[in-house]
């Protein structure tokens, strides 16, 4: 950075209250910040000047527990957010809910998340793409590579054709983080974003870092993959991912861990992803079409929910009114006790039992006889919306992915690095199958009994009329002339006392143990044939017959189909994790306590990488030191490296943060000790002395003079960003937390005129 450079104010911000340690978070594409509130368990995300975008909760209906660590997506479209539940929320802006989330650690765990890194890789071309990869060479610009049919047809997407999925209402339906997630249309458009082509060379890769020193990793935003030990075997606890660099252009990633029974020691640890090298199969393909499968899956549960609200809104009022008429009927020592019979007799013959009269006069009404039909009418109304509306073409469009994803594993059927196989999905097939059916069993018993009950209410009411007016006994009314007595009939029979409709809505998970009852098919059946044969038994008597009718239960079919959806993701991440390592260790002995570092990884070819690390100590705060290491990567795997190091003194002044600007300049926040204020010191790598041999011999180089910083403001942590054109047109900038932690303030780093 030979062209001198001014600092110009840019925004600044002021927080309700103090930021924590690691905190404020800043967008790499907006100029916006995330903090916590005072309580920790919520996150702030605000503009300049303090104006608040929105307020980022664990869940609706939960206490909430602590945030543990943040960190934005490099685009700036998610941030990630850690609660202590072990779960990784990545937070839409836009609904302020999560669209996806990511199991890190088990439920109950005593663990937590302490640590996050979000980066973007680049999937090699490798030998795959014959046509692309000459065209590459040919042109080095990627837009212009030639058209190439195969790889056209396998990012060709259906969902832009398709109806958009509904918003689900926004009466409540369980308690679960879902319960929300859904109901918005902006949120949905969000969440079922269709796959880019422009995302098909490039994947995801999130990095958590765990209390017991483990490294958990995902891609692709969803797709959880494995945990891993460093090293392999030792015991947990001992090490601890405090930093992380990467390059889009690098495969192998690059971890830093502090050593937690040696605590002036840094290992650097190369993190080979040898399956993104390697994969015969378009990753972030794979894992888009896996992420919508597991948010098809969520949008499905959470209709199930929905739909045995409306069955209960159905039958509450229904139940509570039978119950009632029944009472009755059995305080007549002479009449007919059954409910069904005695409004069967009554609807043949008109004659009503004397105590079904009372109960219709007295204890029902007009007024009641309303609330019947609306509770009733609303509830079965919302059940045929929901199922035909919302969870049928759900399942549909789970379907089209299913076989997607059954074509992908039928073409790299014989490749053990893939992950996917044809059995797991025609099972999942299976199990969407028979979720259809049972759907559209549902909706059949719902439009019937709909029509029924409508003529069972207008008799009723026919009957009370009557009752309450004898002078009009004889007088056929045109109402009592529309009912068709054949469903008023059914309805008694069929819907009076229960609905078929019962026998499905139950949301209960179930027991995997009865899987295996649509799983033991004799050869030649499918899943939905042994549905079909069990759901046409349903009459026959026997308690194994009514065992195996829990498999019709809709939470049953939904439990099934998350169990069957995570062997697929399981197997997938199996796949991937096996071509995972890491790389050989360098040791930076500091003789001190970490103060502050940073990092930056630069690419070479593809072929090699080289990290600079910069590092400050708690009692040598006036020096830098530095460590150039360079790594060889062969097929994903990193050679062993080689190290340089430089040392820096900027004596007499404190250095209070550093961060690197870009690949060749290190900005550092100094505290001149002199009364003066603080000022920006503009560091190039290219200046520094390397020594090989790791002394501590420090170097004298030419610095260009410092950029001073407002007399009165005194700033106590720093980050920088270079200049991003991705969402906005954002400057170069270096941004401050004064030493309050309250205002945060953002300075444009721009050359002088």
């Amino acid at each position: 950075m030979s062209v001198s450079q001014k600092l110009r104010l840019y925004s600044e911000t002021t927080y309700e209250c103090p930021s924590p340690r690691d905190f404020p978070s800043i967008c790499p594409t907006l100029d916006i910040s995330a903090t916590l509130d005072g309580s920790g368990k919520n996150v702030l995300v605000y503009r300049p000047n303090g104006e608040q975008v929105c307020k980022m909760q664990q869940g609706a209906r939960f206490g909430g527990s602590t945030v543990t660590a943040t960190r934005w997506k490099p685009n700036g479209q998610f941030i990630a957010v850690a609660w202590e539940d072990g779960i990784v929320r990545l937070m839409n802006l836009e609904t302020s809910k999560s669209a996806h989330n990511i199991q890190v650690l088990p439920k109950d765990s005593k663990e937590e998340i302490q640590y996050l890194a979000w980066a973007t890789t680049r999937i090699s071309l490798g030998d795959k793409d014959e046509n692309t990869k000459k065209a590459v060479h040919k042109d080095s610009s990627a837009e212009e590579t030639i058209a190439n049919l195969p790889r056209q047809i396998m990012f060709l997407e259906t969902d832009i054709s398709l109806p958009k999925l509904s918003p689900l209402p926004t009466t409540s339906a369980g308690s679960g983080e879902d319960s929300l997630v859904f109901t918005l249309r902006s949120g949905m458009d969000f969440m079922f974003q269709p796959f880019d082509p422009q995302d098909a060379d490039s994947i995801s890769i999130m990095l958590s870092g765990l209390s017991d020193g483990k490294v958990h990793l995902s891609i692709n935003d969803s797709l959880p993959i494995s945990s891993f030990s460093y090293p392999p075997g030792s015991a947990l606890g001992s090490r601890q991912l405090i930093h992380h660099a990467s390059h889009p252009l690098i495969t192998t990633h690059t971890l830093f861990f502090k050593n937690c029974d040696d605590g002036t020691t840094i290992e650097m640890v190369p993190f080979d992803m040898q399956f993104i090298e390697s994969s015969s199969i378009n990753l972030s393909l794979l894992a888009s079409k896996l992420t919508t499968l597991h948010k098809l899956l969520r949008y499905i549960r959470q209709t199930t929910l929905h739909i045995q609200v409306e069955y209960s809104n159905a039958r509450d009022l229904h139940t509570r009114f039978l119950n009632s008429v029944k009472q009755s009927l059995q305080e007549d020592k002479r009449g007919q006790h059954d409910v069904v019979t005695a409004f069967y007799h009554a609807t043949l013959t008109g004659n009503i039992p004397r105590k079904m009269k009372e109960w219709l006069v007295d204890s029902m009404g007009d007024r009641g006889l309303k609330r019947w039909a609306k509770a009733a009418i609303g509830g079965l109304k919302g059940i045929r919306t929901l199922v035909q509306q919302y969870l049928i073409p759900a399942l549909e469009r789970m379907v089209i992915i299913l076989s997607r994803l059954k074509g992908l594993a039928q073409f790299y059927n014989d490749n053990d690095d893939v992950g996917l196989s044809v059995p797991e999905i025609e099972n999942l097939v299976g199990v969407v199958s028979c979720l259809l059916l049972v759907a559209n069993r549902i909706m059949i018993f719902t439009m019937e009994e709909l029509a029924c009950f409508t003529m069972f209410n207008t008799w009723i009411t026919v009957t009370l009329d009557k009752l309450l007016s004898p002078s009009t006994t004889n007088e056929v009314t045109e109402k009592e002339v529309s009912i068709q007595y054949q469903k008023v009939l059914l309805y008694i029979v069929e819907y009076l006392e229960e609905s078929p409709i019962k026998h499905h809505v139950n949301t209960d998970a179930g027991d995997e143990a009865f899987d295996d009852i649509l799983l033991r098919r004799s050869s030649g059946q499918s899943m939905i044939d042994v549905l079909t044969n069990i759901l046409e038994q349903e009459k026959a008597p026997g308690d194994a017959i009514a065992e195996d009718r829990k498999v019709a239960h809709l939470g049953h079919l939904v439990g099934m189909l998350d169990r069957s959806i995570r062997r697929v993701l399981d197997s997938v991440a199996a796949a991937q994790e096996r071509g995972v390592r890491f790389g050989e260790t360098v040791r930076m002995d500091l003789g001190d306590t970490l103060s502050k570092m940073d990092s930056r990884m630069v690419a070479h070819d593809r072929k090699g990488s080289i990290t600079y690390t910069a590092l400050t100590t708690k009692n040598d705060t006036h020096k830098i030191i530095f460590y150039r290491t360079s790594l060889t990567i062969t097929n994903g795997i990193s050679s062993t490296p080689e190290t340089q190091t430089s040392t820096l003194s900027l004596d007499p002044g404190r250095v209070i943060d550093m961060k690197f600007l870009n690949d060749n300049v290190l900005l550092a926040l100094i505290d001149p000790q002199n009364n003066a204020p603080c000022a920006i010191y503009i560091i190039t790598l290219d200046a520094l002395v390397w020594d090989p041999s790791s002394s501590s011999n420090t170097s004298h180089i030419d610095i260009p003079p410092p950029l001073p910083l407002p007399a009165d403001f005194v700033p106590a942590a720093m980050e920088v960003f270079e200049a991003s054109s991705v969402r906005n047109q954002l400057p170069a900038r270096v941004c401050l937390l004064s030493e309050n932690r309250v205002t945060w303030k953002t300075f444009a780093l721009e050359p002088t005129a």
